[in-house]
């Protein structure tokens, strides 16, 4: 026994010394049993990570950026794609994973050996300044830079030391791509947060929210806001910008767990819904965006073989449930299945407002998924009511009756908006945006109000009532646009809590955005001011 134990020695010591310092770490997880340290080395043709407790219950995609922070994101989907990454949980074998998938302390993830070479790093260093040198510059154009600050800053909604809700402008796009370049809204929350952080200096120790100390951000978190949810291009209202990665995890988990409602308003026209409220739920392709099928459908109408839905199910988790005769249910360990290869669910709950004979109507929609333009789609395809102004999914339908639209609203209702953000693209792209915006205006379509908890860093009665404090005293310019209330404590489910340790302080915002000016104007044209009025001047929670 004891020659065979300094043999293993021996050889160990030997094996280990030929390799490089960063080739290999080890890692022990935290527990009582005994577990034997992960070597996380090198192949011919692979290299490994093993995740540590740094990086607990984030997403795959993300970590991979952390570790290797020159590698694009479509780089990444692209592997994940194609099975060129691998997952191998501490509990359970290798796995099939998605953008999505969480990773945990212990866990090992195989990435090809081309993402850690210099070579291939180089030759993406020299693609993106490639497409850098194409895109737009803030200051190429130092004039319209500080205009659309400006704007943002008197767009904020709501401000405290945890987030601040903003009323985007149409025509400023969220995120940032190759024709807009660095005008979208990511660009500007920088010197946006440093001129609102000014606001929160705190003199008294109950003023704060969080007990007279101001939150600031992280070591890892930017040095500007974090973007939680986004708006589309042509839609402007109700957005919330975190303030430090840590408030940024707390409201994305109440958007997968669905704890944050939403509401817009709507103008549709060529036709109005034949019932006066009800849900719209569909399955839409992640391609085309296109709605493919009601989504309590059977998988023998999707035109797919059984053999492969049943590959998919298991690959993603998947459950069939008997009851509703081979219908597709959510199993609660795995989140909605993703895009590649298969349909999204999507939901949206709606009420008509208003309606003028059937032509036109006026809307409040209530989104229960977050799927791409899904509102949109929702309203053309699902209702059969496209939204005005909708050039994309209503082309169509806005050509063939936008004599009509002249004969009701008059020719003004095509007029641009003087908050709609124009940004200097290119001469193709923006010429013909220009042409669609002077043939169908403006999408007549915005976010009203958004109602979330509270992202209470420490969630203690302490911390609860000196927000109160807070929000009574020194939150009174805020008071038209936001209302402050509780709602009773649930103890979170198991099976659908992100983390079963998490608990609800139960103090809510419902934050609301006042209607575009060309909104307004289009209604006091049908008549219905009085409703407006109204609408705004209730804010009573449901």
């Amino acid at each position: 026994i004891h020659f065979y134990t300094m043999f293993q020695v021996a050889f160990w010591k030997q094996t280990l010394s030929r390799l490089k310092p960063y080739h290999f770490s080890c890692y022990c997880t935290k527990s009582t049993t005994k577990t034997t340290p992960v070597i996380h080395t090198v192949s011919s043709s692979h290299h490994m990570f093993v995740v540590d407790n740094s990086r607990d219950s984030i997403r795959i995609d993300r970590y991979l950026r952390f570790q290797i922070p020159s590698l694009p994101h479509s780089l990444i989907e692209r592997a994940l794609r194609k099975n060129q990454v691998q997952l191998q949980s501490a509990s359970s074998e290798s796995q099939k994973v998605f953008g999505g998938t969480r990773v945990y302390p212990g866990d090992v993830i195989t990435v090809p050996i081309s993402w850690i070479s210099t070579e291939f790093h180089t030759e993406l260093q020299s693609k993106h300044q490639h497409i850098a040198s194409k895109k737009l510059k803030l200051d190429s154009h130092p004039q319209l830079h500080s205009k659309i600050l400006k704007q943002l800053e008197n767009s904020i909604l709501f401000s405290d030391q945890h987030c601040i809700v903003l009323n985007k402008p149409a025509g400023l796009a969220v995120q940032g791509g190759l024709h807009v370049g660095e005008f979208h809204l990511g660009s500007f929350l920088p010197s946006l947060m440093k001129r609102t952080e000014s606001a929160l200096k705190i003199t008294k120790k109950h003023d704060g929210p969080s007990g007279g100390q101001l939150i600031k951000p992280s070591g890892d978190a930017p040095s500007g806001g974090v973007l939680v949810h986004r708006l589309d291009f042509d839609v402007s209202g109700c957005l919330i910008i975190a303030r430090s990665k840590a408030t940024a995890n707390l409201l994305s988990r109440q958007f997968i767990s669905k704890n944050i409602q939403k509401s817009y308003w709507g103008l549709v026209f060529s036709g109005v819904p034949k019932i006066h409220a009800a849900r719209v739920k569909t399955v839409m392709d992640p391609k085309t965006g296109n709605i493919i099928a009601p989504a309590e459908f059977r998988e023998e109408q999707a035109q797919i073989g059984k053999a492969a839905i049943q590959k998919k199910r298991n690959e993603r988790g998947m459950e069939t449930n008997a009851k509703s005769g081979g219908g597709r249910r959510f199993s609660p360990e795995v989140q909605e299945p993703d895009e590649y290869g298969f349909a999204k669910k999507a939901v949206t709950d709606y009420e008509v407002i208003r309606r003028k004979g059937q032509e036109i109507a006026w809307i409040e929609l209530k989104p229960v998924t977050g799927r791409k333009h899904q509102l949109r789609i929702h309203c053309s395809q699902g209702l059969e009511t496209p939204l005005i102004g909708d050039s994309r999914y209503a082309a169509v339908a806005m050509r063939n009756q936008r004599d009509k639209l002249d004969t009701i609203f008059g020719e003004n209702w095509r007029t641009i908006s003087e908050d709609y953000v124009e940004i200097p693209e290119a001469g193709s792209l923006k010429s013909k945006r220009k042409s669609e915006k002077l043939q169908n205006g403006n999408l007549h379509l915005y976010a009203r109000w958004i109602d979330f908890e509270v992202p209470l860093i420490e969630n203690t009665k302490k911390a609860i009532g000196n927000y109160k404090k807070w929000f009574e005293k020194e939150a009174r310019e805020w008071h038209k646009n936001a209302v402050l209330y509780e709602t009773p404590v649930k103890e979170p489910k198991k099976q659908n809590s992100v983390k079963n340790n998490e608990t609800s302080s139960g103090l809510r915002l419902r934050v609301y955005s006042p209607p575009p000016e060309f909104f307004v104007r289009n209604l006091r044209t049908l008549g219905w001011n009085s409703e407006l009025q109204q609408k705004l001047a209730d804010r009573r929670i449901n």
